[in-house]
């Protein structure tokens, strides 16, 4: 699988790979992946929120929770674009941030927990995340 992800990345990405591409992938790959995927279901859920300076590795730190644990992995930077795309709706653009976060972890690839590359990144974005998470009966994860 991963020369299927490392090709055209659509495993990766999280859209659906083409059958003939998968006829090629040996089938003990296959099943090893399948086998990866079942015990990540015995996993705890996950919410991570990765901060820290541009070009320290959050994009990979992230990308290794995903994978890790079978949770999403949503870049701030993605949300800030969504959130400047939407600057005709009501609402500080924290508050848009947010918005577009909560319907991106309603997604199933998310119901398992999330990782957050670069967000929140301001104490009003990490209290507004936490009210929303709260609303959606999504509070903190205990040990």
């Amino acid at each position: 699988l991963s020369r299927i992800v490392g090709q055209s990345g659509a495993m990766a990405a999280g859209r659906p790979v083409p059958p003939e591409e998968l006829e090629s992938v040996p089938t003990v790959e296959l099943l090893n992946e399948l086998k990866r995927r079942h015990k990540l279901l015995s996993h705890p859920p996950a919410r991570v929120a990765l901060l820290g300076p541009p070009c320290v590795g959050k994009r990979m730190q992230a990308e290794a929770f995903r994978r890790a644990f079978g949770i999403c992995r949503v870049s701030g930077a993605d949300l800030m674009a969504a959130a400047n795309s939407a600057a005709n709706s009501a609402g500080s653009l924290d508050e848009r941030a947010v918005s577009a976060l909560t319907g991106l972890l309603e997604r199933p690839q998310c119901r398992r927990g999330f990782v957050l590359e670069g967000f929140p990144t301001t104490a009003v974005q990490a209290q507004r995340l936490q009210e929303a998470l709260e609303r959606q009966g999504k509070g903190p994860v205990e040990d």
